[in-house]
């Protein structure tokens, strides 16, 4: 499931003294997302990613297409922007000539969910990713229905036409990556995530 690698985390963080912060948590899940969809892609050579309200990442082989869910083009073509109005959570889409940077889109929304969140919840015991998933999802659908689309650092990029280009990490990855290489690509996604951590 999307976001395993979150929960692992907040799993640790229970025991620590200093839990973290909002800020720290939606970075930490908007890192995790983005690399749960990758090693889910690179973990075999027939996989899928749902992402719902956007739609599914298909693999086979060294191929990858993306199938736009039945109600995106049409969203899209209407400007249909979801995310306030199903959440209450807020970002600046509109439409623009470069794609939504992916990490500060879902970064900053969920660092308005662990905000609420935490006032309810203080130690997160409850299992947040089913929520986290459709926030992202809708995140990424309102990128694209709002004409500016959204880049995902290490898997690729959802245009506003509903199309989709898959990044030259993630497709050198499905390339050259055999399964038994799988944990070294997981190593590399935890030093990156280990970087982000440490610079926020």
């Amino acid at each position: 499931m999307l976001l395993d690698s979150f929960k692992r985390q907040l799993d640790v963080r229970r025991f620590l003294p200093q839990r973290g912060s909002a800020g720290r948590f939606g970075s930490e899940a908007a890192e995790s997302f983005v690399v749960d969809i990758r090693v889910s892609l690179t973990a075999s050579k027939r996989a899928e990613v749902d992402l719902p309200n956007v739609g599914a990442l298909n693999r086979k082989g060294d191929d990858l297409r993306f199938s736009p869910a039945a109600g995106l083009t049409l969203d899209a073509s209407h400007n249909k922007l979801r995310l306030s109005e199903l959440w209450g959570l807020n970002w600046p889409f509109q439409k623009r000539p470069v794609p939504e940077p992916g990490f500060d889109l879902l970064s900053s929304v969920a660092l308005q969910f662990f905000t609420r969140a935490l006032k309810e919840d203080l130690k997160l015991e409850r299992d947040y990713r089913k929520e986290l998933v459709s926030i992202f999802c809708l995140s990424i659908h309102d990128a694209i229905c709002a004409g500016a689309g959204v880049e995902l650092e290490t898997v690729g990029t959802f245009r506003p036409d509903c199309g989709f280009e898959i990044d030259q990490v993630l497709n050198e990855s499905l390339k050259h990556l055999p399964s038994s290489a799988l944990s070294k690509d997981q190593a590399e996604l935890k030093v990156l995530h280990q970087r982000r951590a440490s610079s926020s």
